[in-house]
């Protein structure tokens, strides 16, 4: 099952020591990031940065030993002025336990739609059920 490929892949089961949710303008020729924006998830372990957020080509998790590389980028190319994080907070969760949480709670296999199932309410049902103490509203 997907699911434990993808523990297998994630490997030790690290505690994520901070979750937060940075925005990006989702064009270049866009004045500001006000309210037209792609939200995504960082995540700080203590050997790696992940990133994780949902578009129109699926979910894609991201990892590496430097901040920049999931933040400032995606797939390998520069994302568009990068702003936040726009919330923060420490984390209830270890890797795998965030992995069950997002099979259970279907936000990896629902289908991707603009107006309600999108980059915002992904990074937002994903923070707000990782976050210790803190919740976040797009």
């Amino acid at each position: 099952e997907l699911q434990k490929r993808l523990k297998k892949v994630i490997g030790k089961n690290e505690r994520i020591l901070k979750v937060c949710v940075y925005k990006c303008k989702l064009f270049s020729v866009q004045l500001t990031a006000g309210t037209l924006y792609h939200a995504f998830v960082v995540l700080e372990t203590k050997n790696w940065w992940w990133s994780i957020e949902k578009n129109g080509d699926g979910v894609t998790i991201q990892r590496s030993r430097f901040h920049p590389s999931v933040c400032k980028s995606y797939r390998m190319k520069w994302r568009n002025t990068v702003s936040g994080p726009i919330a923060a907070d420490t984390c209830r969760y270890n890797l795998h336990q965030l992995i069950d949480m997002l099979w259970v709670s279907d936000a990896v296999g629902s289908t991707y739609n603009y107006l309600n199932n999108n980059c915002k309410d992904f990074a937002s049902a994903v923070f707000n059920a990782a976050a210790s103490s803190k919740y976040w509203n797009p």
